[in-house]
């Protein structure tokens, strides 16, 4: 069904996803010219783990579909109970190719998500990725240089000196990280 619709004009879409223990399909966007989004806001509201890791393996698919993507936001308004995956952050690492995720990605928010020691790895993992200075950006099979990330209202902390200095170095090369006040 969703495969015949066309948004030429689509550039912002806002989706939530309440409280649901029913599998989430979203659209296969086969014809990427046809659904030109900049700015993807995704809202998660009560989700098991379940339905949040299989929305994740959806989004990527997405995502695939979606070159133009400049703007990602994520927000988890219980994150007590909804606890996002390490596929979700690892599934944003950038790979040139055909199925690159979101190459023109700028900016990725966060705000109300707390990152787990491990999750800041695989943080640190993505913007590396995607602040590599030797990557041709200038068209869309290309990255584009991640230049914001928006967090939650806590400090990034690390317990791992290398990793410590990996964020040491994204920061001192103009990556612009903001925090959600509380």
């Amino acid at each position: 069904m969703y495969s015949h619709l066309i948004f030429p004009s689509l550039r912002d879409l806002e989706i939530a996803f309440i409280g649901s223990d029913d599998l989430i399909s979203l659209p296969v966007v086969t014809n990427p010219d046809s659904c030109p989004i900049k700015t993807l806001v995704v809202q998660l509201f009560h989700l098991s783990q379940e339905v949040c890791t299989q929305l994740g393996d959806e989004l990527f698919k997405f995502f695939r579909g979606t070159p133009e993507l400049k703007k990602l936001q994520i927000i988890v308004a219980d994150p007590s109970e909804t606890r996002l995956p390490d596929r979700w952050l690892n599934g944003l690492v950038y790979i040139s190719g055909q199925d690159a995720v979101a190459p023109r990605l700028q900016h990725f928010s966060m705000p109300s998500g707390h990152i787990s020691a491990g999750d800041l790895g695989s943080l640190v993992g993505v913007i590396e990725s995607r602040r590599r200075k030797d990557i041709d950006s200038s068209d869309s099979k290309h990255c584009a240089l991640l230049e914001e990330v928006e967090l939650g209202p806590e400090p990034v902390e690390f317990d791992d000196e290398e990793l410590s200095e990996r964020w040491s170095t994204l920061l001192a090369g103009g990556l612009i990280v903001t925090h959600r006040k509380e």
